[in-house]
C-alpha cells in the first residue's frame, strides 16, 4: 500500500506512517521489470519498459481547495484477470501465471493533515488504455492531474504490454498520449483533455546496447494564477515521437521496436557496436504544453 509521514519541524523528526490506501500496483513484469531482445529477452518475448510506482503529494497553498492530495497509479481491481502468458502487470512473480489488469491513476484526499485519508477516486474512468506516470498540482481552488495514457493503442488489451501485439511485435507508433484533468473539489474531475498533439510508441529498444526500452518518468505539471483568477499550467512528459525506427542486424526477424543503428559484421560472425548513435535512433525527448483553467 501507500503510506505517508509528516514532519512539523522541517524534517528533523517524522510521525509514524499512516496508510493512505491498499493498492495492487500496475507493474509490468516477466521475470524482469523490462524486456527486449538478445540478453534482455523474456519468456513471453513481449517488449516493454519498466513502469515504477509514481506517488505524488500536493496541496493548494491558497487554502481555497481544502486538504492534501495523494496521486498514484495502480491496477484497477475491477479489470483483473488471469494472465494467458508469463507476462503479468499486477505485481512481480517468479514463475507460473500471474494476473493482468488495467493501469489507472487515482487520487485520495486528507482534510486532517494526513491523519486519515478518503477513498481512492479514479481520475479518468475509461474502458481502454493503461494510465501511468501521474503528477499533480493544486492552486486557487483547483487540482490538476496529468499522466501518460495508452488509450490510443489499437492493440490495447490487459493481456498485452503497452504497444505490443499478441505475437510480441509492435502495434505501431500511435500508442501513448498525455492527458490532464481538473477538479474543483478534489473528488470529481472534469473529462480528461489531451495535451499531446502526437501519440508515440514508448517501447523502442534504445538502451542496453539497443536491446531494451526505457521510458523516462519525467512528468510534471505546475500551475500559476493569473490576474483574472484563471490558472495557467505547464506540463512536461517523455515522448518518443522523434525516434527514428530501424533494423537490428543482430536479429533474424524484426519486431518493430528496433531503432536506427549502424553495426559492422565482425570476422567472428558477430556484430560490432552501434556507430551512429546520433543519427536519430536515440531521439527520446521531453515535450511540453500549456493548459488554461478558467
Amino acid at each position: 500500500g501507500l503510506s505517508v509521514v509528516r514532519s512539523d519541524d522541517g524534517g528533523l523528526t517524522f510521525s509514524q506512517p499512516v496508510k493512505i490506501a491498499e493498492i495492487t500496483g500496475f507493474n509490468p513484469f516477466d521475470t524482469a521489470r523490462d524486456c527486449g531482445d538478445g540478453t534482455e529477452l523474456c519468456p513471453s518475448e513481449f517488449v516493454f519498459a519498466r513502469v515504477p510506482l509514481e506517488p505524488r503529494l500536493t496541496s493548494d497553498p491558497t487554502g481555497e481547495l481544502e486538504g492534501v492530495f495523494s496521486v498514484w497509479q495502480a491496477s484497477d481491481l475491477d479489470t483483473i484477470e488471469p494472465s494467458d502468458t508469463s507476462y503479468s502487470s499486477t505485481g512481480p512473480g517468479t514463475s507460473g501465471t500471474d494476473d493482468v489488469a488495467q493501469g489507472a491513476v487515482y487520487v485520495s484526499r486528507s482534510i486532517d493533515d494526513g491523519q486519515t485519508w478518503g477513498p481512492a477516486v479514479r481520475v479518468s474512468d475509461v474502458p481502454d488504455g493503461h494510465q501511468f506516470f501521474p503528477d499533480a498540482d493544486a492552486l486557487a481552488g483547483r487540482l490538476a492531474v496529468m499522466w501518460q495514457d495508452s488509450r490510443p493503442d489499437p492493440c490495447y488489451d490487459v493481456q498485452l504490454p503497452i504497444g505490443n501485439m499478441e505475437d510480441a511485435t509492435s502495434c505501431g507508433t500511435a500508442i501513448v498520449d498525455t492527458f490532464v484533468a481538473v477538479s474543483e473539489d478534489g473528488v470529481n474531475f472534469d473529462p480528461a483533455v489531451q495535451a499531446s498533439s502526437v501519440a508515440n510508441q514508448p517501447q523502442y529498444e534504445m538502451f542496453a546496447n539497443r536491446q531494451v526500452p526505457f521510458y523516462g518518468d519525467y512528468n510534471w505539471i505546475q500551475l500559476v494564477e493569473l490576474g483574472d483568477g484563471s490558472l495557467f499550467g505547464y506540463l512536461t512528459w517523455t515522448d518518443n515521437r522523434d525516434v527514428v525506427e530501424g533494423t537490428d542486424s543482430r536479429e533474424e526477424e524484426q519486431d518493430g521496436f528496433d531503432v536506427h543503428q549502424c553495426r559492422a559484421l565482425q570476422p567472428d560472425g558477430t556484430y560490432g557496436p552501434d556507430t551512429c548513435p546520433n543519427a536519430g535512433g536515440l531521439n527520446q525527448n521531453i515535450y511540453g504544453n500549456s493548459v488554461t483553467i478558467p
